[in-house]
């Protein structure tokens, strides 16, 4: 998240007063000799986009594992893991982190950059296996589409797009037809959606970069 900050700040310092900082469009050249990333999300994260969809994010995860049942009890029960996603939702860094750069940087439903990849760890993993395990392994791994950030079903993970039926929810109708007053109930952002958007939504089984 730094990363992200500190790339703001290099623009902000150099944008005229009172918006930025006023130093001028060669202000960083002159002040900042090298800036180093390590593993710095400049184009978000996909955890982010689990944490959008509910609040059982890597996180809540790793609590989970650490503290079996903990969060299942009536104190941290399912009314409070809604309260964090909604809550998480407002966040600046949830929405500064969402994945950038969409069908170039993370793939579509049927390609990503890293097709046919073959990564150092799984290389490690088939020298270590027969030559015929080792095959079969490299065969698995290369039939993931990482283009697909979520998958609703190991069914839908990996059917091509054209076998996919799922309505845009991006043109389904949004919003309720009745008053907030006779639903009788606090407007969020569900009522905004409307049944017709979060019911396309829920049938929108396959998500990439672009569709989140």
């Amino acid at each position: 998240m730094g990363t992200l900050y500190f790339m703001h700040f290099m623009k902000w310092a150099e944008a005229p007063q009172p918006l930025g900082g006023g130093g001028g469009p060669n202000w960083c050249a002159k002040h900042i000799k090298a800036v180093m990333n390590i593993s710095g999300p400049l184009f978000g994260l996909p955890k982010i986009v689990a944490g959008l969809f509910s609040a059982e994010a890597k996180d809540i995860v790793v609590a989970r594992a650490a503290a079996p049942d903990v969060l299942d009890k009536d104190i941290f029960g399912f009314q409070t893991l809604q309260h964090a996603m909604k809550m998480t939702r407002t966040w600046d860094s949830t929405m500064s982190l969402i994945p950038k750069g969409v069908d170039t940087i993370w793939g579509t439903l049927d390609w990503a950059p890293e097709a046919g990849h073959d990564c150092v760890a799984s290389s490690r993993v088939n020298n270590n296996k027969s030559q015929t395990s080792g095959q079969n392994m490299k065969q698995s791994s290369n039939s993931i589409n990482y283009g697909r950030i979520i998958s609703f079903g190991k069914d839908v993970a990996s059917l091509p797009s054209s076998k996919i039926n799922s309505v845009d929810f991006r043109g389904s109708v949004k919003g309720y037809k009745c008053a907030n007053s006779s639903c009788r109930d606090v407007w969020n952002e569900y009522h905004d959606m409307g049944i017709e958007g979060v019911k396309a939504v829920e049938d929108y089984k396959v998500f990439s970069a672009d569709s989140v």
